[in-house]
């Protein structure tokens, strides 16, 4: 099928920390106050930084048989050691155990969860 190889699994971390003087969001992507984003991609490579200056591509996606955990991604994250933002583990890893696509083109994933 044309396409079926590109299709895969984006993770976004979102760091929903909120101000409880202002109660709206603590961190922004435009920050300059702040090394957290509000919202930050990670990409399908342990050897990627948290500020990583690379394009998105394909190759960052989650592809049936790939697997995410905080420990083999921790590079991604501010503090880089395996914890989310807050200092708390994240509790969870996922497998991509399946992505499908039909004769129209529409994707359909199942994605094993993990309680670490």
């Amino acid at each position: 099928m044309k396409g079926a190889n590109s299709v895969g699994i984006r993770v976004w971390h979102v760091n929903a920390e909120v101000d409880s003087t202002t109660h709206r969001h603590k961190y922004t992507n435009n920050s300059v106050d702040t090394d957290f984003d509000l919202i930050h991609y990670i990409r399908n490579d342990v050897n990627e930084e948290y500020r990583s200056l690379s394009v998105f591509g394909e190759d960052n996606i989650f592809k049936q048989g790939d697997s995410f955990s905080m420990e083999a991604y921790k590079s991604q994250f501010f503090n880089g050691d395996g914890k989310l933002d807050s200092g708390l583990s994240l509790g969870w890893s996922f497998i991509v155990t399946n992505i499908s696509v039909d004769e129209h083109g529409s994707a359909t994933a199942t994605i094993k969860l993990v309680r670490a």
